[in-house]
């Protein structure tokens, strides 16, 4: 039972350190890879420029579009 156990142990370590290789070599070349920037998926309300105008009180909210890369 100690044996297996072991064996187990040292399979499972083993194929953990080779398994991460795939992430290392390309897939694809830059040629075959096409890029689309700023592809408008959505929009939100934003609070992260403070008062756009001060004269208002109250919290101001900004509407944004929310934009994405495509590949």
């Amino acid at each position: 039972m100690k044996k297996h156990l072991l064996f187990t142990m040292v399979f499972l370590a083993a194929t953990s350190v080779f398994g991460q290789i795939r992430f290392v070599d390309n897939v694809l070349s830059a040629n075959q890879v096409s890029r689309t920037n700023d592809v408008v998926y959505g929009k939100n309300y934003t609070v992260l420029y403070g008062d756009i105008d001060p004269t208002t009180a109250g919290n101001q909210f900004k509407l944004e579009d929310l934009k994405m890369d495509v590949y």
